[in-house]
């Protein structure tokens, strides 16, 4: 789900991560039956997120918020636009110029 901050669209890739839990052979048994084989990380992945407040809302929300201060987005896009000459040469440019400048 794409979202704006400071002008730009970013968006959250979730990371997988390994987790072992240890539950009863009779659970077990009850995933296997009723969800099916291959969809049981699936089902307990679905049912914990409905119960969790994840961090990526409370990222989600500090960013919405940042960009309801219009002194900080005003201060974040000057930032973006600055075009003062203050970045690395291009590689067409002579860098023995930029080094001497230093």
């Amino acid at each position: 789900m794409p979202s704006r901050a400071y002008g730009y669209e970013w968006e959250v890739i979730p990371v997988k991560r390994k987790l072992t839990v240890t539950i009863s052979e009779s659970v077990y048994q009850a995933l296997y039956r009723q969800v099916g084989k291959g969809q049981i990380t699936r089902f307990i992945e679905n049912l914990v997120t409905s119960n969790l407040d994840l961090t990526d809302k409370l990222l989600e929300a500090g960013y919405r918020a940042m960009m309801a201060d219009a002194e900080e987005e005003k201060e974040a896009e000057e930032w973006l636009s600055d075009e003062r000459g203050e970045c690395l040469p291009t590689h067409s440019e002579d860098w023995g110029e930029w080094n001497a400048s230093r």
